[in-house]
């Protein structure tokens, strides 16, 4: 098990950071209004195939307005499951690297609008264009104008009893939070949010199995519940299943792109695969999205950087993170390992 991964406070203070409510978004749309006067325009897609192998572009509108988080993958020709993934970032950029020489179909996602076509990576330089063919869906999901169809059939005294928990786990008292949580899910059994919090003051206690019990059955109640999957992510890194955590957290991207925690524990489990260059754009993506500081990215980042042999960057993401959290359960650690940079870094560039 990789050492950053053995915090439970990232996974709870990850949630806790940007309010648990927030995470509780997705879900079947609906939304007040006229649909139609909320769908743009539909998307299209200039790309380029380069020299190198890398493989990326910039998503616009007819309007030539940026798409941002817009997903896009490469499978194999004809197959299934993607070989490679990332999303738009907001100025609709997007950049897949060291692809090997082959044929791919590359398939972009914006909504509920999908289109596909069919590159060649050789070692020429070509440009790519794909256009979706339909009109985008009603609201990106995730977004804060969603209410999931099973939320609205949730009593309201649930509801409430959920606010209050969700209230007091921000406060840190856990044993109220999980006593109010329990009075939400004796009102509805299968109130997927509150079984979502549960799970998630599981993982606090370090009771990762017993968490994704929960998450399941929040996802068998509502399979558009964000929070459950990005969890469920967060409690599979934990346990060192990183193919298992970047299933669930893909499912809350699809669902929620914009979604910081999801893009930090995809960050997470692409680091313990060692999928290097995916971790660092998952990081920085979380750092661009998340709206205050949260330190331990930086120390996940300086675990990427190290991996990288990136010393000058390590080294800076480590002070980052220990002038901003020095009393981090993880500070002494990270502070033993900038000495250890500080260390090879003076052995291997001595001054003239």
């Amino acid at each position: 098990m990789q050492y950053w991964a053995k915090f439970s406070s990232f996974i709870m203070t990850a949630f806790l950071a940007a309010g648990i409510a927030s995470a509780q978004s997705g879900g079947t749309a609906w939304t007040s209004g006229d649909p139609l006067a909320q769908r743009p325009a539909m998307p299209g897609m200039d790309l380029r195939v380069g020299l190198d192998g890398s493989f990326g572009g910039v998503v616009h509108d007819l309007r030539n307005q940026p798409v941002p988080d817009a997903r896009v993958e490469l499978r194999s020709r004809n197959g299934s499951q993607p070989i490679a993934s990332t999303y738009t970032n907001n100025e609709g950029r997007f950049l897949i690297d060291r692809l090997a020489v082959g044929n791919y179909d590359v398939v972009v996602t914006h909504g509920v609008t999908q289109a596909s076509q069919e590159i060649t990576v050789d070692g020429s330089s070509a440009p790519v264009t794909i256009r979706l063919a339909e009109e985008l869906g009603d609201a990106r999901a995730g977004s804060s104008s969603t209410v999931s169809v099973a939320e609205m059939k949730v009593p309201k005294k649930a509801r409430q009893h959920l606010e209050k928990a969700t209230a007091l786990a921000q406060k840190q008292q856990l044993d109220e939070a999980a006593k109010e949580t329990e009075q939400a899910l004796a009102l509805d059994p299968h109130y997927a949010q509150a079984l979502a919090l549960r799970g998630v003051l599981k993982l606090d206690k370090g009771d990762m199995r017993g968490g994704l019990d929960d998450f399941q059955s929040a996802i068998n109640s509502d399979s558009g519940c964000v929070m459950a999957y990005t969890a469920a992510g967060s409690a599979y890194n934990a346990l060192g299943e990183y193919d298992n955590a970047a299933r669930s957290i893909d499912h809350a991207l699809e669902l929620d792109p914009r979604s910081w925690q999801a893009h930090f524990e995809m960050g997470k489990a692409e680091l313990g695969r060692q999928r290097l260059d995916a971790a660092l754009r998952e990081v920085n993506r979380a750092l661009e999205l998340v709206s205050r500081p949260y330190p331990p990215m930086h120390l996940v980042r300086a675990h990427i950087y190290l991996d990288q042999h990136n010393y000058a960057e390590a080294k800076a993401d480590l002070e980052d993170y220990l002038q901003k959290a020095p009393q981090d359960s993880a500070a002494a650690r990270a502070r033993k390992m900038l000495d250890q940079v500080n260390a090879f870094v003076a052995e291997n560039n001595p001054k003239p």
